[in-house]
């Protein structure tokens, strides 16, 4: 595996990975906004390495930076 930076993707054991690869933290959450528009979802928003298998099995946390920015659209 090369040392790629990580893409996010929304993840939910239930409703699996909504199969997008986000360059940011923020468009992922918006992906997940979107879907939770629509229906029930227990989905995340997820950091996944850029050249792991496709679709993912799992996800790491995101880091306080990635949630800060996940999260900044809305604190104001």
């Amino acid at each position: 595996m090369t040392d790629r930076p990580d893409v996010y993707t929304t993840l939910g054991l239930e409703c699996g990975c909504c199969g997008h690869r986000h360059a940011t933290v923020e468009g992922a959450g918006r992906c997940l906004e979107a879907y939770r528009r629509r229906t029930f979802s227990d989905r995340r928003v997820v950091a996944v390495a850029a050249d792991a298998p496709w679709p993912p099995a799992a996800g790491r946390d995101l880091n306080d930076a990635e949630l800060a920015a996940l999260y900044a659209d809305r604190a104001g």
